[in-house]
């Protein structure tokens, strides 16, 4: 099959398209490399820097493609909100953008990554597809946003589309920012470093972490299966672990002796 990746040097993007090329397909990657590493590509896989609003780019790059990938997008919650604007712009512009393209060259079915995070702090631990969305940030809000534009103009347009509520992903090659950085790596190298772990509040906090390929596999059945059209499906492990276990875990398998400070929130 060939496919179109937006995103295709992020993280997320990245494990994706290396997997695709590696199991024979034709892949297209597309990425404004503002966070993302293509030195993360694979050879076998085409790729192009590009903003995803730039419609007669991706005018060229969808041709002859099967199924679109769109991953791109700002993903920091903290930084969402000092620049609101710009998280609309990209998360929900880019995401229109897409869509225009893809109806105007006639590609018929696209998987979009969206976040756990339009939940927001539902206490309902379930967290089934069915609850109304809560979103506490302006990056929830333009992931939640990006899902019913996606939605609708599928509808509109006979495009075939998937919105995957992506949890807390982790595994090689995330990018670690040097402010707010996803928590599983942080921790990890804090340990390897000798460092200190913090933890805020009484780290009885939960989340559902899962492991980069598993989001991998989620994303490729989505990309063929049957009957999932116009679907909100989650993507996480379907347990909770605690801020405090997860120190504990890596304090385990790093065999380290950092300090863990607990912080006030």
């Amino acid at each position: 099959m060939n496919f179109l990746i937006t995103g295709a040097a992020g993280f997320l993007g990245s494990s994706l398209a290396n997997h695709l090329a590696q199991q024979g397909h034709q892949v297209r990657g597309l990425d404004d490399l503002s966070t993302g590493d293509p030195q993360t590509l694979s050879p076998d896989v085409h790729f192009t820097r590009g903003d995803v609003s730039d419609r007669p780019k991706l005018w060229t790059l969808l041709q002859d493609v099967d199924v679109v990938y769109h991953l791109a997008a700002r993903v920091s919650v903290p930084e969402s909100i000092l620049y609101p604007r710009d998280y609309n712009a990209v998360n929900v512009g880019g995401t229109v953008a897409l869509m225009e393209a893809m109806r105007d060259v006639g590609v018929r079915r696209v998987v979009l990554s969206s976040s756990g995070a339009v939940y927001g702090d539902l206490r309902d631990s379930s967290l089934a597809e069915s609850l109304i969305p809560n979103p506490r940030s302006p990056y929830a809000v333009s992931k939640l946003a990006a899902e019913y534009y996606v939605r609708t103009i599928g509808n509109l347009w006979n495009i075939e589309t998937v919105s995957l509520r992506i949890f807390n992903a982790y595994g090689p090659g995330q990018h670690l920012p040097p402010s707010h950085p996803p928590v599983v790596p942080h921790y990890l190298r804090q340990a390897l470093r000798g460092g200190t772990l913090v933890a805020h509040g009484d780290g009885s906090q939960t989340r559902d972490y899962i492991y980069v390929d598993d989001v991998v596999r989620a994303m490729v059945a989505a990309s063929t299966a049957p009957s999932v059209n116009g679907q909100v499906i989650n993507v996480g492990s379907g347990v909770e672990t605690s801020i405090k276990d997860l120190i504990r875990q890596v304090l385990d398998v790093t065999n380290s002796k950092a300090n863990v400070v607990r912080s006030e929130e």
